[in-house]
């Protein structure tokens, strides 16, 4: 027996059985759409479009049986496009600089006023 965890259901299947493969197909293709390899081809773009939102199952004449699930590919926050602007880097640095003064507030004055001592 084993276990195949699907977004809708967990499916237990027998592996006593001769073809587990088409037990889970028959499994699978109460939720998915299965297609056969000549359909695939030739509805391939509609295909990708419906795995955008679900996996597609695609199954050849032999039995092989392929997914194609859609991946979205995550990128940094920091990937953001650039901007055109009349800012020179003084004044960016400068104004970091404003604010950081604007903000530097002394999170334990008494550890600040003991640096100071040993510095001098």
């Amino acid at each position: 027996m084993f276990f195949y965890i699907d977004k809708f259901a967990l499916f237990a299947i027998d592996r006593s059985e001769k073809l587990p493969e088409k037990s889970a197909l028959k499994l699978w293709s109460e939720f998915m759409k299965v297609y056969t390899y000549s359909e695939a081809r030739q509805r391939f773009a509609e295909i990708l479009n419906i795995a955008r939102e679900e996996d597609v199952i695609i199954q050849r004449r032999g039995g092989e049986v392929f997914t194609i699930a859609f991946k979205k590919i995550s990128r940094s926050p920091f990937a953001i496009p650039g901007i055109k602007t009349k800012a020179t880097t003084k004044d960016i640095l400068q104004a970091i600089k404003d604010s950081r003064e604007r903000n530097a507030e002394p999170t334990n004055p008494e550890r600040l006023e003991v640096e100071h001592a040993t510095e001098e």
